[in-house]
């Protein structure tokens, strides 16, 4: 068995609770697929995120859209020029792939698939 220093321990404890913080206390969520069409998931992936009372910033992502529901929509989730906290996948399987991708680059904490 190797013991870690306590120090070392101070730091890792430090991490899990900003990554833990960071997943149930997002700052800015990307909600990748939000459209304007009430009927698909995307939609109510950004309604559910925005009545759950988030804190931070909310964006909406549509690669087909320069707005949903009066927000600025981004192409991308790379096009956001803030990090993101957690990112919510709601498309349709093949831009799914493209947008898990393009979130391994940029979110910060946590990735679901709605």
């Amino acid at each position: 068995m190797t013991l870690v220093p306590f120090r070392e321990l101070l730091v890792m404890a430090d991490s899990v609770v900003v990554q833990l913080q960071a997943i149930l206390e997002p700052r800015l969520v990307a909600v990748i697929g939000a459209s304007n069409d009430h009927s698909t998931s995307g939609s109510g992936s950004f309604y559910r995120t925005l009545g759950a009372g988030i804190r931070g910033h909310l964006y909406s992502v549509d690669s087909g859209r320069t707005e949903s529901f009066g927000v600025q929509a981004y192409r991308s989730v790379l096009g956001i020029d803030a990090d993101v906290d957690l990112a919510v996948i709601a498309t349709y399987f093949p831009m799914e792939l493209q947008a898990v991708e393009d979130c391994i680059q940029k979110v910060e904490a946590s990735i679901e698939l709605a």
